[in-house]
């Protein structure tokens, strides 16, 4: 008696995982969609950039000029990529399921 109430509950605890699994997967399908799209609007600008910067370089008539062209594209290219990480991983951590309070608010 006592092996199926136990039982019971693991397919009691089996059948409610798998239905907050199926509650989950249109929510995870969204938060992927929206993690393409970022990725690709960032991979457009990023074009963008690459596209002016070549032009800025044709227009070079000296070295110095060409130094703080290629400087100023670093140096955009990574306020760019650090900014972009950190929405991505944003993005990431809300893909994640949630957890108690007794985890210490750890993701997983």
């Amino acid at each position: 008696m006592a092996q199926k109430d136990q039982k019971t509950k693991i397919d009691e605890a089996a059948n409610a995982e798998t239905k907050s699994q199926g509650e989950m997967v249109p929510n995870l399908l969204d938060a992927i969609v929206q993690i393409n799209n970022e990725i690709m609007s960032f991979v457009s600008q990023r074009i963008e950039e690459d596209m002016k910067t070549q032009q800025d370089l044709f227009n070079c008539s000296s070295i110095e000029d060409l130094q703080k062209a290629q400087l100023a594209f670093l140096e955009k290219a990574y306020v760019h990529y650090t900014v972009e990480t950190g929405k991505l991983i944003k993005m990431g951590m809300k893909m994640l399921p949630q957890t108690p309070a007794m985890t210490k608010h750890t993701p997983l």
